[in-house]
């Protein structure tokens, strides 16, 4: 029976020690903007610090269609994700996603 209560004990130990070593939460880009094309047709978004990625998501105006989303290729910080709606097409709802 002493046996059995030490082996609990242990597993207890073991389950608490995984609970305390949990890895910290994951790090994101920081210092970002996002802004337009001075065509209307596009956007981009810059992160200047952190760690993991970027990028940007615009929805596309279409006349007479339904609307769409674009979303520009994953950056790390330092580096522009660009993106742009077909011709003709009006961006709008700028988004910044960070992983």
């Amino acid at each position: 029976m002493k046996r059995l209560a030490s082996v609990a004990a242990a597993v207890v130990l073991g389950v608490a020690s995984l609970a305390v070593t949990a890895s910290p939460a994951q790090a994101l880009p920081t210092d970002c903007s996002g802004w337009y094309h001075t065509d209307g047709q596009g956007g981009a978004s810059y992160c200047g610090s952190g760690t993991g990625v970027h990028r940007v998501a615009i929805s596309c105006d279409v006349s007479w269609w339904p609307d769409y989303v674009r979303q520009g290729p994953w950056e790390v910080p330092g580096f522009v994700s660009n993106v742009r709606c077909n011709a003709g097409d009006r961006a709008y709802g700028l988004v910044i996603g960070r992983a």
